[in-house]
């Protein structure tokens, strides 16, 4: 029989879990297949977490302006306006007027959704908190893979429901609810490519996984623009997220659990989430969630309001119905490219020398693009491709970074607890970002630059993290602690 359909045949074969299968039995180390199994499962499961992130940070702002009540009015009144404007429009009559109208009574709903803008980016981030906490320690009890499955069926079904929202408490909930999920996915999928393939790959695995998620940007990007030209609206657009997200599962429930996790099992190793704070561990941890939050922060509090600045400087313009999805579209194929080559840059040329320069210019780009830009242009367009490449390359540069500061019975949990708790801090910081806009009376320019400031704070925090020297940890490196014994 082919070792590939043996192999099958073991993982669906009735078998006693608690014994696990001899060292030498790794199907990973001698099957290709298997190993490109694990990587897609771990891709796809991230890539259609990117998809679900994607949907809302595009749809959020509609969504919103539907379900809260006091806006509700000004909304509708906003349509008819833009029906007006493209009636005009069609008749070769003049709109000034009209679009002089329609500007103003977007800015002064922007100033007024921010907060709420805000706060359903924060619930987002704190649930994904929740989640990367939670589904690490059940990637550390139960496996890699299983818990996986839950993820996946947690981020798909949530989001589903929020297309069902009548209210926007309806979608803050299902948002933090689908979120638990979403947090899950990235240290089990991680957790999943690094314990199947050798170490000499990690980097391009690292730059694959910073790819994945913003590939589900660019494709959100583009069936959200896709199916907003032929008039779906945004319930029909984040519905899809259901169907993309369930798919993956019919990849993932084929993956075997990596020999790696099983062995240290047989080990019973006892793992805790204190552990984390102990004498072996404080200092990854302290410094990976800071590194996290500086990355998470930037992103969530700066950069990925591109689209909503964009929605507010079109308003009234000609390019007010495209322009969002457009500035999306190839800011996401930036974020494809710098999710890649983030991974590959820390190995090229080391851990710290990656980190300052991608703070460095990560500062200057935001900051550029939003500054230099108070109308919808080509040039807009090609200052946030380029953006997107450097902004991204942190969440390639995180994945090839954080694995290595644990060894394998604590990897799901350390590198979870460390990227999640930089979104809960991330959680405040957009708060903030809200906060800002509404005191510069909607003027998103302004707190988005204010907010960019984080990237210059990353360029002490590199220097307190641990060397790694780019080397994974094993679980023999650390001595078994006394008394340690089965969960």
């Amino acid at each position: 029989m082919h070792p590939a359909r043996r192999a099958l045949h073991r993982r669906f074969a009735v078998h006693d879990d608690r014994v696990a299968p001899p060292p030498h039995d790794d199907v990973y180390a001698r099957s290709a297949f298997f190993r490109c199994l694990a990587l897609a499962a771990a891709l796809l499961a991230w890539t259609f977490d990117g998809v679900e992130q994607g949907i809302y940070t595009i749809m959020t702002r509609d969504a919103l302006k539907d379900l809260i009540p006091a806006i509700g009015a000004e909304a509708r009144d906003l349509r008819e306006i833009h029906a007006t404007i493209d009636a005009k429009t069609a008749a070769n009559e003049p709109t000034g007027e009209e679009e002089r109208r329609s500007k103003a009574l977007a800015k002064r709903i922007d100033a007024e959704i921010a907060s709420y803008i805000s706060l359903a980016i924060a619930m987002w981030l704190w649930g994904a908190a929740a989640g990367g906490v939670l589904f690490g320690r059940l990637g550390d009890r139960f496996g890699r893979v299983k818990p996986l499955m839950s993820a996946v069926v947690t981020y798909s079904v949530f989001t589903g429901l929020s297309a069902l929202s009548t209210h926007w408490t309806h979608l803050v909930a299902c948002r933090f609810l689908g979120a638990l999920g979403l947090g899950g996915a990235w240290p089990l999928s991680i957790a999943l490519m690094v314990e199947t393939w050798p170490d000499r790959y990690r980097g391009v695995l690292a730059g694959l996984m910073g790819a994945g998620a913003n590939v589900g940007f660019l494709i959100a990007a583009t069936y959200a623009r896709a199916m907003g030209a032929r008039g779906y609206d945004w319930r029909w657009i984040i519905g899809m997220g259901f169907f993309i997200g369930m798919s993956s599962l019919l990849v993932i429930a084929f993956v075997p659990e990596t020999t790696k996790y099983r062995l240290a099992r047989e080990k019973a190793r006892r793992t805790r989430l204190r552990d984390l704070f102990g004498p072996r561990h404080r200092r990854a941890t302290i410094t990976g969630s800071l590194l996290s939050t500086v990355a998470l922060l930037g992103t969530w509090g700066s950069f990925l309001w591109l689209a909503t600045y964009v929605d507010q400087i079109a308003e009234g313009t000609e390019f007010a119905k495209t322009a969002r999805s457009a500035i999306s579209q190839w800011q996401s194929y930036g974020q494809v490219i710098g999710g890649f080559l983030g991974g590959l840059l820390a190995g090229w040329i080391g851990t710290r020398r990656s980190w300052c320069f991608l703070c460095a210019t990560a500062w200057a780009s935001v900051v550029a693009l939003f500054w230099l830009n108070t109308t919808f242009s080509d040039r807009m367009v090609v200052m946030g491709f380029t953006a997107g490449v450097i902004v991204a390359a942190f969440f390639g540069w995180l994945p090839k970074f954080l694995p290595e500061l644990y060894p394998t019975h604590i990897r799901a949990s350390g590198q979870g607890f460390s990227f999640n708790i930089g979104r809960v801090l991330a959680g405040f910081g957009v708060l903030g970002t809200g906060t800002l806009v509404g005191a510069f009376g909607g003027n998103y320019q302004k707190g988005v630059m204010v907010m960019a400031s984080i990237y210059l704070v990353g360029l002490a925090v590199i220097w307190f993290a641990p060397d790694t020297g780019g080397k994974m940890r094993s679980d023999d490196d650390e001595p078994q602690e006394a008394g340690a014994g089965s969960p």
